[in-house]
Formats: C-alpha cells, structure tokens, sequence
C-alpha cells in the first residue's frame, strides 16, 4: 500500500491525470533490457522484444523472459543489461560520441555508464561510486559487458570535482533520491518513503550536482536525473542550481523523449523555462518513474582543465613485461596493446591519468604475476576473448556446466582459452591434455 501523504502529493501535482497514474499500480512492472552493441550481429533473444521509440538497440521484454535473467549463459556473457525502460531516457537525449571523455558521478549498478559505453568505445568513461559495495556491483557489470574504457572510482563528488575541474564532455548525475519512481516495483521504497526524506535527499542532490557541475568543460553538457516524482528533489533543485550557477542553462531534449514525458513542473519564483525539464510517468509510457534535465554549460564563462594530479599507472619493469607479452602473445592477438601497472596488477587502461587513490579498477584488468607467470584476470577474457586463439562455444548443456564450476573436456591445445555463448566471450579456461580447468570465478557461478 502507498504512503497515504505520497497518494496526496502526487495528486496535488497530477490533478486530473492522478487517476490514470494510481491505475498503474495495479498492474506489472515492465521490465525491459539493452543489447550490448559489441554483439548485436550473434546474439538473437529466444523471447518476445518489443522496440523502445526513443533508444536503438534497447526493448521492452515479454511475459516469456527469464524470471531469473541473471542464470543466463547470454546474461552471464554481456549480450544484454536488463534495464528499466524509463532509466534509459536520459541518457537518450545527450549526443554521444566517439573519443569522448564522459563521466558518471552516482554510477552503480551501471545501467547508464553501460548505456555510455555502447556509444562511446575509443574515449573514456570515469564511472564513480562513492559506496563501496555498491562500488563493487557497478565494477562487477562493466566486467561483464566487456568495456574496454571505464575508470572505475569510489569517492565523494568533492573529490571528483578537485580531480576534474572542466574536463569532462559529458557529466551524468543520476542522483540518490527517495526512490518514488520505483514504489511499483520495489516495496523497499514505499517502506522507507517520509518527507522528511526526501528533504534531506533535495539536500544531498544539490551539493552532489555543485560538485558535478565544476568537471562539466566549456560549451559541454550535464544531464541530472532522478528516479522520483517530488518537486523538491527535481524542479526545485534544477532551479537553485541554475540560478547559482549563471554559466549552465536548460537544453531541449528529442522529440522522441517529448513524446514519452511531461514538461517540467513550474511553482512560485522559478525560472519561465523550467518546463524544459522532463517528467517519465507510467501512465504516459511503459516504464516507472523518472525526471531528468538536460543543461549545457557555456564556453564564455569558463575554462577547459585537464586531470589535476599525476596518472597513479607505473611502467612494468622488464621480468614483468616479459612475462605479460609472452602470456598474450602465446594465448592471444593482443601484441600491440600498451600495458601499465597499477598497484600489483598488470592493466590495459584507457589514455586517461589514473586518478592516485579510490580506484577500483583504471581499465581491464589482465592478471597478477606470481611465481613467474601471468594469472590471468576474469575482466581479460571478457573484455578481450574475442581475440584469444584458444576458444570453444559452448552448448547450453555445457554452458550451465561451466557457470556452475565444472570441468569440462574438448580436443584443445594446451593454453590459456576463452569459453564463449553464441561467439561472446564468456569466461577463461586452461586446457591441459584435453581437460578444460575452470576459471569462472567462484562468486559469480551458479550455484545448482
């Protein structure tokens, strides 16, 4: 049941339209996911898809998709995030492109960094989650859908804006919020739903988007979005932002994305263009709650910066690099890629400076030497598989086998290989004598 002042609320800024919005609650959630571009000519869904009008190769699903997505071989091997459809909207009205450096400062679980990347795989993505764990989740997605170019970071949007004063192309700041958008679908939200909440959220928002703003360079854009309805955590704090920050103003988004929201909601003292601000409601498009506005800052006002600190990356020494090129020479076409150190682990990071703390991880990781040989890293395969000269697809018998732990047997040369779904990368293995030794990693097997 929904907070009876929620219900109040929501009819104060929906009027005649509240009824259309309350009905929604009484049906499903729509669940929707986003092919991973890398993939899109091998991956085939085997359930109903449905096109999303205002995002390329993003779908609603049907009633037959697994209720379980995540036990997937396909799932598993990043051919699709699974998504709710009205998070995909903001990131569908910025221009992304090719070479860009772009930064996501609340980033976990992923979904819009993700969405970043499938447009965006020569620039740099800095993906930044200030909770560790859920630091840990966001690390965990970008591995899995195989991008090559996310510097992920978990620190506090202050620290970011020190790191990046006027650097980034495009800034997305999905802020924390009280979560109304997604009442229908997570009961957690309508439990710990108060004003004073989302009070303390509006707060929280304004201070992470000053923080946001600094790393926004001249002429380029910021986009801030929440998962919520209430006027506190949206209008109200687009509205102080652009009244204190006189060098950003309200973008335009597509037509596409007109057409499945609402303007923004105007009140006492706001700025006349406010409705350019948009509103994703479930009774206007399939999808749950959503608010975003798109902002672009001037090139007049301020200027173009660069990384204010030294890349934390250091050069192998020769027995390290060594070991590395003979490893990826003999297990892969991966010669000519330029090879770093970062802490005790060899990497493959994007021509970015690795900030010098609150990294989770400056690239792909590709392994630890130990003992006078290369261990391999998981996020190497998944990122790079396609390119290894040892590979086996498997069947979906011998998916499940391998993402449960098991050993698995084929006529291989003995090294290092790549298991794959449908020609996608799904993990490593080592063939010795005709014996596949597993190396899935342990904490994302399924475990029967």
């Amino acid at each position: 049941m929904l907070p009876a002042e929620f219900e109040s609320r929501m009819k104060g800024l929906l009027k005649e339209e509240y009824s259309a919005f309350i009905d929604q609650y009484s049906k499903p959630p729509v669940r929707a996911i986003r092919l991973n571009s890398l993939y899109l000519s091998r991956f085939t869904p085997d359930f109903t898809v449905g096109e999303l009008p205002y995002d390329n190769n993003a779908y609603y699903v049907g009633e037959d998709f697994p209720k379980k997505p995540g036990r997937s071989a396909p799932h598993h091997a990043g051919a699709y995030y699974v998504q709710e459809p009205s998070a995909m909207a903001p990131l569908a009205c910025l221009d992304i492109c090719e070479g860009m450096k772009i930064l996501d400062v609340c980033a976990s679980p992923g979904g819009k960094t993700v969405q970043a990347a499938m447009k965006n795989k020569s620039g740099v993505i800095v993906s930044n989650e200030i909770d560790k764990a859920r630091a840990r989740t966001l690390l965990g997605n970008i591995e899995r859908m195989g991008i090559k170019n996310a510097i992920v970071t978990s620190v506090d949007s202050k620290v970011l804006a020190d790191w990046f004063c006027g650097v980034f192309d495009i800034v997305i700041c999905d802020a924390p919020c009280s979560g109304e958008g997604m009442m229908r679908k997570n009961p957690l939200a309508i439990s710990e739903w108060s004003v004073n909440n989302v009070k303390m959220c509006a707060e929280r928002q304004s201070g992470i988007l000053d923080n946001a703003a600094l790393t926004v360079a001249p002429g380029s854009s910021l986009i801030y979005s929440t998962c919520t309805f209430s006027l506190e955590e949206n209008e109200m704090v687009v509205d102080r932002f652009l009244k204190t920050h006189p060098d950003f103003s309200l973008s335009d988004v597509p037509i596409p994305l007109i057409n499945v929201t609402c303007d923004g909601i105007s009140f006492e003292g706001c700025l006349s263009d406010i409705h350019k601000c948009r509103r994703f409601y479930p009774h206007i498009a399939p999808g749950e709650g959503q608010f975003f506005a798109l902002m672009k800052r001037e090139k007049s006002l301020c200027e173009a910066s660069s990384p204010r600190y030294r890349s934390a990356l250091s050069s192998l020494d020769r027995t390290e690099e060594k070991i590395a090129r003979e490893f990826l020479n003999a297990a892969a076409d991966l010669s000519e890629l330029t090879l770093s150190k970062h802490a005790n682990e060899i990497v493959i990071s994007p021509d970015f400076p690795v900030p010098p703390f609150g990294v989770f991880a400056p690239g792909v990781r590709v392994g630890l030497i130990s003992k006078g040989r290369l261990i391999p890293h998981h996020q190497l395969f998944s990122a790079y598989g396609e390119l290894f000269k040892n590979k086996l697809e498997l069947t979906k018998t011998m998916a499940q086998k391998y993402l449960s732990g098991e050993t698995l047997n084929a006529d291989l040369p003995d090294s290092w290989g790549v298991a794959t779904i449908d020609g996608i990368p799904l993990g490593g293995f080592k063939a010795v004598s005709g014996r596949l030794n597993n190396h899935y990693p342990k904490g994302l097997r399924n475990h029967l």
